[in-house]
Parts: C-alpha cells; structure tokens; sequence
C-alpha cells in the first residue's frame, strides 16, 4: 500500500507538532508539509499535492472555509478534513456546502484523526462521533438517507474508529425520523433483529 501524504493547517506549532506525531505513528502515513495560516495552507497545497490536507477552522488571514473554497476552485486533487472546536450545526452545514470530506471535533483529534484520514482518503465522509449524533438530521438530508437504513448506510462511512453492530443499532433510538425501535419491542433477540 502507497504511503498518504498529509498537509497540517494551524495556527498553533504545539497542535501541528501534536497531530504530526499522532498522524506518524502510523508508518502508512507521511506528513509532507505544515501551515501556520490559510494563505500559507492553499500555497502549500498547491505545491506539494497531498492526499490529505488537515486544516483548522480558525486560522489566521483565510479560514478552513476559505482554504476550502480556493482548493475546491483550483480544482486540487486533495481530500479536507476540517479540524475545530466548534460543533454548531451551522458551522457543520457550511463545511459540508465547502466540500470538506472530514469533520473532527480537536477534543477528539488524538483518537480519531488517524482514522479520519484513512476514511477520506479511501473516499468516504469522516465525522466525528459526537457530531453525528448532535447533527444527524443534516447528514440525512445531505446524504440523501431515509427511514431505519440510513444509520446501517451512513455510520459505517461515517465513524470508521467505531464498529456498529445490529444491537447498537437497534438500541441507539430515532434516525432520520425512525421512531425508537427496540429488539425487546419486536420480541426478537438482537443477533435476528
């Protein structure tokens, strides 16, 4: 397997020096080159064609939006993942309409980065597990999911750091408008549900 080349965005040396020895731990993955600020971030990009860029929402002179909106204009072949302490929904949604392919809560970072990049890359959707469940209406709408099937479809895809089996399914409540549904509740065992 080809080793991921990873670009960091931030504007704090201690997180971009964090997250470069949590990303290289793994020996499939190679962090080709550091930002400390938007403008610095799309020109580096540009330059060093990474798969995967990781790039803080509050950056300095251009934000993760901004960064976003230039790579997605110049048509740079390099999947975002978008790194914040932020989880508001509006601030979700408008990653999601910039084209990012990854959201990662930074009280997360150190256990799901890792796991973010290795989604992406592979071209799924990444989002942290706390968001999805604060923000799942919208990734219904945005991914086009209805009724019981959309949590079987979208975690998978969504949360690689965490294996859903039929029992945490069933017992995990409303989804895209499904009504909480129990393996009790249709006197079946859960490995039958």
């Amino acid at each position: 397997m080809k080793q991921l080349r990873i670009l960091i965005a931030d504007d704090h040396p201690i997180v971009r020096e964090g997250l470069k020895k949590i990303i290289e731990r793994d020996a499939q993955l190679q962090v080709v080159g550091e930002a400390e600020n938007g403008e610095e971030a799309v020109a580096r990009i540009t330059e060093l064609r990474p798969d995967v860029a990781v790039i803080d929402l509050d950056m300095p002179i251009k934000d993760g939006f901004a960064v976003a909106r230039a790579v997605r204009e110049a048509r740079l072949d390099v999947k975002l993942i978008l790194l914040t302490m932020h989880n508001s929904e509006a601030i979700f949604r408008a990653a999601f309409d910039e084209g990012v392919s990854g959201y990662v809560l930074k009280d997360g970072a150190i256990t799901e980065i890792v796991g973010a990049i290795r989604a992406v890359a592979a071209g799924r959707n990444f989002i942290s597990p706390r968001t999805v469940e604060h923000h799942r209406a919208h990734i219904c709408e945005k991914l086009d999911l209805r009724g019981f099937n959309a949590l079987v479809k979208s975690m998978p895809k969504l949360t690689s750091t965490r294996r859903i089996t039929k029992t945490s399914i069933w017992s995990s409540g409303s989804w895209c408008g499904r009504k909480k549904r129990t393996a009790r509740s249709r006197r079946r065992s859960p490995t039958t549900a």
